[in-house]
């Protein structure tokens, strides 16, 4: 059992500087990010620097991969599905006027690959980019009911209990029953303080090879009465 945990370790921390790119992080970053105290850090990086899938960059000593980590093969949907998905969010913006977004999972985040905003001067805002905010996003909750559960079960290892923003996740024993309410409803509706409604849906595809993903919609909760929320929701699916 050690043996596999520091393997999945050791994928954790591939996939970290895989999101982080050229800029690559520091063994602080790492260490945080994965839940590890530094030399446990420090020492799976080595082995991986010696195997030839992690370098350390002169200038700063932070850590990043190299060519040897681009698997021949490999697939990444980002493109063709953002490319697919822009004229149907450009239709939807133009339709509720209010911010919406496109998320998928992938590598144990949620990834924002599009985002339009509104064009209110009152208004969301949003960016494209990966996050780890599952618990506190509607899109983020959509993903985390659509995940396999092994999946699931190695991603929550790796996240810190919900805090105020979903306190009935934090029991591990309600977990399953809230994300499968999720699954059957088919929807997400957040409201943040009072001051930002949040809403979203999953995105089904017919290839069953394609990541979970979900479309959000995001609005100032005085602008519309509560009864706008179920027309927003058939907009979005």
């Amino acid at each position: 059992m050690p043996n596999i945990q520091s393997l999945e370790r050791a994928f954790f921390l591939l996939e970290c500087l895989s999101q982080a790119g050229s800029g690559g992080m520091s063994l602080t970053d790492l260490s945080n990010r994965g839940g590890l105290k530094p030399p446990t850090c420090r020492n799976l990086l080595l082995t991986l620097q010696s195997l030839g899938y992690v370098r350390q960059l002169s200038g700063n000593r932070r850590y990043v991969l190299t060519d040897r980590a681009t698997f021949p093969g490999a697939t990444d949907f980002s493109a063709p599905l953002s490319a697919h998905a822009l004229p149907l969010l450009q239709s939807l913006l133009a339709e509720v006027e209010e911010t919406v977004i496109f998320c998928l999972y992938a590598q144990q985040q949620r990834r924002t690959l599009l985002a339009l905003e509104s064009q209110q001067q009152l208004k969301v805002s949003a960016d494209v980019g990966s996050d780890r905010k599952f618990y506190c996003t509607a899109t983020g909750r959509i993903l985390l009911s659509l995940l396999p559960k092994a999946e699931l079960t190695a991603l929550l290892r790796h996240l810190p209990p919900p805090a105020d923003d979903w306190p009935e996740f934090r029991p591990p024993g309600q977990r399953s029953a809230l994300l499968a309410a999720i699954r059957e409803k088919g929807e997400v509706h957040l409201n943040k303080g009072g001051m930002v409604t949040a809403l979203a849906v999953p995105v089904c595809f017919a290839r069953h090879d394609l990541p979970p993903a979900a479309v959000g919609l995001y609005y100032p909760a005085a602008r519309h009465p509560a009864s706008r929320i179920q027309d927003f929701l058939l907009s979005l699916r």
